[in-house]
């Protein structure tokens, strides 16, 4: 599981990813709350999702976060290509770097207090 801290740490992303199947995908599930407590915002994530530099594919969502502290979440699903299942199975025996790309956007952002 990877933790990112964004916006100063007001909000913060889990993303944690397993291998699943048949047939054999990626899951990713990600989690993400703020520490505002009268907003409802939310988060777009771009997932790239890569082993030993090829990509496997990527996934996009929008997490709603609702008032703190309040966790929402979301589970994305990226489909392996059959010619990269191979390669996959040694990720999990530990012979294969893999890599999760987090592209995220926060909307919304509540305007400083005045």
């Amino acid at each position: 599981m990877k933790v990112y801290d964004i916006f100063s740490g007001n909000v913060r992303l889990e993303v944690d990813l397993k291998v699943s199947g048949p047939p054999l995908t990626l899951q990713v599930d990600v989690c993400g709350w703020h520490n505002y407590s009268d907003r409802i915002s939310n988060i777009f994530l771009n997932l790239i999702a890569k082993v030993s530099g090829i990509s496997l594919g990527s996934a996009s969502t929008v997490v709603a976060l609702q008032p703190s502290p309040r966790r929402e979440c979301s589970t994305l699903l990226i489909p392996i290509p059959s010619d990269l299942v191979r390669m996959v199975e040694e990720v999990r025996n530990g012979g294969v770097n893999e890599e999760l790309s987090v592209t995220c956007h926060y909307l919304g952002l509540p305007p400083p207090p005045s």
